[in-house]
């Protein structure tokens, strides 16, 4: 069976496999309207971690940036690695789960992670608070 691309896909497949479960995203601090998160460099993949020491290894590896931590309900489905955010409903696009393995074999590649294009830190690069204080 195909992996489904949306939470209505996954609901038509069945939801056997699937949990309600929290998920963490790291995205840009600005004023602005829009989300600004991590991506996986390669492909400009959004990715959603369940594990924040995951989440916590990523940051590290990003350029240091104003950023905060969001936390997502998800129905996930962790043998896929796959999670729709549960708050969207039915339209929600799936969301790849970054696993420590995942993290492990990416992080061997220069620039594996990247922010979302799109702001400009007018700041430089200095000291920037961990958004997981």
């Amino acid at each position: 069976m195909q992996k489904p691309t949306t939470m209505g896909e996954a609901r038509e497949q069945g939801l056997e496999g699937y949990e309600a479960i929290p998920g963490y995203l790291l995205i840009l601090k600005h004023g602005l309207m829009g989300t600004f998160p991590a991506l996986v460099s390669e492909g400009l993949e959004l990715f959603i971690c369940t594990d924040l020491e995951v989440l916590k290894k990523v940051w590290e590896l990003l350029p240091k940036r104003q950023a905060k931590l969001l936390e997502l309900n998800l129905l996930a489905n962790l043998s896929e690695k796959i999670a729709f955010n549960a708050e969207i409903g039915d339209e929600g696009r799936a969301i790849r789960i970054l696993a420590e393995e995942d993290f492990e074999a990416l992080s061997r590649q220069p620039d594996a992670f990247m922010w979302s294009p799109g702001l400009l830190s007018l700041t430089g690069e200095g000291v920037v608070p961990s958004p997981f204080n």
